[in-house]
């Protein structure tokens, strides 16, 4: 099943678009802004307004209010900021989003602005290696679809570093980042099954992939559609120069689909 992202309507960018690769650091409050330092880029969103503001070391941080009151941001400053994509009619149809990207080096995080006609949301994704992605276009809820890396994965146990990594292009299964009673979260294990079902189709169909890739996103994605499953399968997806690390790598992958929640609602 092909992703078929929803019209995108862009901003005015202050600098060419990010490549958005995506590692979580640790919350730091945000510096006011002050009279004497001038933005660097200034954005209007609805009940929402983002300044780029200078930081030390020619960094750069967001100062972001809602109805004129400053929010208490997390993040410290970061390479750049930019101010990235409007979808329209999304989450809601009376609201728009706006993701404000913290680019840092190949990670990225987000800041996730929503201005409906009564109110309005906001939410947080840390930089890392994480993508954000499209619209899902699902029916039965608002939803992006993320991206997130094995990468440069190799198996724990009894390796000690010396073992090539298994997986050289390093493989990003997809997930999806819902709206649901106002908050934004990670999608579980056995909600979307049709969804996952059609990315595993996808995956079969391209002969061109690498084979420990394309058994460690199976293996993924049968997991996302029900977190009942053994290594048996994956054993036997594995080229059999692996087949004997299955249990390790699937005890990875149960513990990458369990613990992959990137997004903190911010209180508005």
């Amino acid at each position: 099943m092909r992703i078929s992202p929803l019209p995108v309507f862009l901003l005015i960018l202050p600098t060419l678009w990010p490549t958005l690769w995506l590692t979580a650091c640790a919350p730091v409050n945000a510096p006011p802004a002050t009279e004497n330092v001038k933005a660097l880029h200034e954005v209007d969103f609805g009940k929402f307004a983002v300044k780029v503001m200078p930081a030390d070391r020619d960094r750069q941080q967001p100062v972001i209010t809602y109805t004129y009151q400053p929010l208490l941001l997390d993040g410290a400053p970061v390479d750049r900021v930019e101010t990235g994509q409007v979808n329209l009619g999304f989450p809601r149809e009376d609201c728009s989003t706006l993701t404000v990207e913290l680019i840092e080096e190949n990670r990225v995080g987000y800041y996730l602005l929503s201005t409906c006609d009564y109110s309005g949301y906001a939410a947080f994704i840390p930089p890392s290696e994480t993508r954000l992605c499209a619209p899902a276009g699902l029916d039965e809820i608002p939803a992006f679809v993320t991206e997130h890396p094995f990468s440069l994965y190799a198996p724990p146990d009894g390796h000690n570093g010396e073992t090539p990594l298994l997986s050289p292009d390093s493989p990003r299964p997809q997930r999806l980042l819902l709206f649901q009673d106002g908050e934004w979260r990670t999608d579980k294990p056995g909600e979307f099954q049709e969804f996952y079902a059609g990315l595993a189709d996808e995956i079969r169909a391209d002969r061109d992939m690498n084979p420990v890739d394309r058994a460690l996103l199976l293996s993924y994605y049968r997991l996302m559609q029900d977190e009942n499953q053994t290594p048996d399968t994956l054993r036997d997806d594995l080229p059999k120069e692996h087949a004997a690390l299955a249990a390790s790598i699937f005890a990875d992958l149960r513990q990458a689909v369990t613990k992959f929640d990137p997004v903190r609602n911010m209180p508005l």
